[in-house]
């Protein structure tokens, strides 16, 4: 069951554009910093 729904999973997030994806997770990595760079104030 798992495996089939990380399966699913997986060829959804391929369906993405690899740029697309890559700005995406980029973008969600710079805030994540810049979270962590305010909290640390």
């Amino acid at each position: 069951m798992w495996a089939y729904l990380l399966d699913i999973t997986l060829q959804n997030i391929f369906k993405i554009p690899v740029g697309y994806n890559e700005i995406f997770v980029c973008k969600l990595g710079k805030e994540r910093m810049y979270d962590s760079i305010k909290m640390a104030k």
